[in-house]
């Protein structure tokens, strides 16, 4: 049914487990419009970050860390300093994500 377009299958999984980290968290970040892709380029550099978006807040970065205090120290010591970075919010990823996965003609 996948292959014929039929069906769609949900596909839940725990991104932590994969990356050997105990939480994963989706930070978002509103930064200068002149500086999103600098930004981007260097949050890209940085070993805990799994991926970086571009959405409503400018760009998102999902990164793996093993605590919430490690969070905090992350986005002080890591995100604040980035020139550009106005404004952060952090949500974290206790149950999994969801990925809906179809199957184009």
């Amino acid at each position: 049914m996948l292959e014929k377009g039929e069906a769609q299958a949900l596909v839940i999984s725990n991104p932590s487990k994969k990356l050997d980290a105990t939480k994963s968290f989706l930070i978002a970040m509103q930064v200068e419009p002149d500086t999103v892709e600098k930004v981007a380029e260097k949050l890209v550099t940085v070993s805990s970050v799994r991926w970086v978006g571009v959405g409503v807040w400018n760009l998102f970065a999902r990164v793996s860390l093993e605590s919430f205090p490690d969070l905090e120290q992350f986005i002080q010591n890591e995100i604040k300093p980035i020139p550009g970075v106005s404004r952060t919010q952090a949500y974290s990823n206790i149950i999994g994500c969801k990925t809906l996965v179809s199957q184009e003609r």
